[in-house]
């Protein structure tokens, strides 16, 4: 079994509640909620809006590439220490390579966010 990612990345325009949220609380909150649909592969197939799952990846260059997805050119980067801090945690699966990335979905909200500005 592979080890764990220690940092992972998420990208969030600067359109997303999402960023406004992370600017603010140091917290990212699934769009479904913490009681949202439970289930990974629905997410996977683009259901995020009842999602209780963020997705994150191991390269942060993807996720600067999304960050900067909006019509501004504008996001910010998000960024957790995940082996130590999240996983003990929160439930979390590896979606594998999807779109040239490694998805990773971490289920609930996720205090301590990182926040960088692109």
């Amino acid at each position: 079994m592979d080890p764990l990612p220690i940092m992972l990345y998420r990208g969030v325009a600067s359109l997303s509640r999402h960023h406004l949220e992370a600017q603010s609380q140091g917290t990212c909150t699934p769009k479904g909620g913490d009681a949202g649909d439970g289930f990974p592969n629905r997410h996977t197939s683009g259901a995020t809006d009842t999602s209780r799952f963020t997705s994150w990846t191991a390269t942060r260059s993807v996720a600067c590439g999304y960050a900067r997805s909006s019509p501004t050119g504008q996001g910010v980067v998000l960024e957790i220490r995940f082996a130590h801090e999240v996983a003990s945690k929160n439930m979390y699966y590896m979606q594998g390579e999807r779109l040239g990335e490694d998805e990773w979905l971490i289920e609930g909200t996720i205090r301590g966010v990182r926040v960088t500005a692109m």
